[in-house]
């Protein structure tokens, strides 16, 4: 009879160990997933300029042209126009 005992501890505390498992990771993922802000997510200010650079002219490239190549590509000479007649 000592022996049933063994084996009917032995399993109950499988069971227990199984169960505890898991409840932690039951718990472990309700608190990563509801508690945490989600990463991809960006703030109102960063989305506002990402508006702005899309919407307005403040960040368009300046240009620099025209421009041409000196002889032997030694460097670039902008083209201006004369001033004289």
């Amino acid at each position: 009879m000592n022996r049933v005992s063994t084996v009917t501890n032995s399993w109950a505390r499988k069971i227990a160990r199984r169960d505890l498992t898991f409840v932690t990771l039951l718990g472990l993922c309700a608190v990563l997933f509801t508690g945490t802000p989600v990463q991809a997510q960006i703030s109102a200010e960063s989305d506002r300029l990402l508006h702005r650079m899309s919407a307005s002219t403040d960040f368009d490239v300046k240009t620099f042209g025209p421009a041409r190549w000196l002889d032997g590509a030694a460097g670039r000479v902008r083209v201006a126009q004369s001033n004289t007649k």
